[in-house]
């Protein structure tokens, strides 16, 4: 059996793991009888630890820790050498792991991010390339999707998470739009919107951001993601105009930038 805790993986393996976000695992094995060590009958036989740490979604994550020998297991061989230096990888090829589960691509952006590590170049390919894109698109819903997005922008590097969003050709499919929005959307809207939230969150660092809570800092920088959508259209019901954005959203971008520069003078 194998357990893992932030606590015993530190002790054994270092402050490599101070910031990493371990997880708990066990393993259950078979007394070779045709029932489980739980006493319970199965058709079905219980992977090895191996088995369990390939299908996951990054090789930092994919770590054990043996409470017998009070070791760190790496059953991919890469797990330790890529937490070390700083590098975001699957255990399987990535594009069998995003099609696998589409999500994982939101989750190794945010861990990059998070973390300050660089996205291995295939990873990039397999996140960037249409399968997977339509695979987010298609099977992951947008309350997960939003979920992920959430706790990025409410990390301590939203610019980069967003970034990585705008590189990999991700931001139309995380943020999608109404059809027949006007004006038309512009190919390099996604530049634009990365480009406000950059000058918003270099400001709210420059006055310093205890100014707001948490929930009001979400909701600025989401507002200044946003901002080249302020004058944008779309029909609503009954042949409606609508906006994309409401005055109390935009409110959210121009009332803190008022505080923000009355605290600067």
């Amino acid at each position: 059996m194998y357990y893992g805790t932030y606590a015993s993986l530190r002790k054994i393996y270092g402050d490599c793991f101070m910031e990493a976000e371990i997880g708990v695992g066990f393993v259950f094995l078979f007394d070779g009888e045709g029932s489980n060590l739980l006493g319970y009958h199965n058709n079905w036989r219980f992977g090895t630890a191996e088995e369990d740490a390939y299908p996951r979604d990054l090789t930092i994550n994919s770590l054990f820790c043996n409470i017998n020998t009070s070791s760190v297991e790496d059953f991919t061989g890469r797990g330790i050498e890529d937490l070390k230096s700083g590098k975001i990888v699957t255990p399987l090829p990535p594009k069998d792991t995003f099609l696998d589960d589409p999500l994982r691509v939101l989750c190794a952006i945010r861990f990059g991010a998070r973390f300050g590590f660089i996205l291995d170049e295939d990873l990039k390919l397999a996140a960037s390339c249409d399968d997977v894109r339509a695979a987010i698109a298609d099977k992951i819903s947008r309350e997960r999707i939003g979920h992920e997005i959430d706790l990025m922008i409410s990390g301590n590097e939203p610019v980069k998470a967003m970034t990585y969003i705008c590189d990999l050709l991700l931001f139309s499919v995380v943020f999608s739009l109404p059809p027949n929005v006007k004006p038309a959307i512009s190919e390099e809207c996604d530049r634009l919107c990365v480009g406000y939230i950059n000058a918003g969150w270099n400001l709210l660092q420059l006055v310093g951001s205890s100014t707001f809570n948490d929930e009001q800092r979400r909701l600025y920088l989401y507002a200044a993601l946003f901002v080249p959508f302020r004058k944008t259209l779309y029909e609503g019901g009954k042949a409606r105009k609508l906006k994309l954005l409401e005055q109390r959203e935009i409110n959210h971008v121009f009332n803190p930038l008022k505080t923000l520069i009355s605290a600067a003078n």
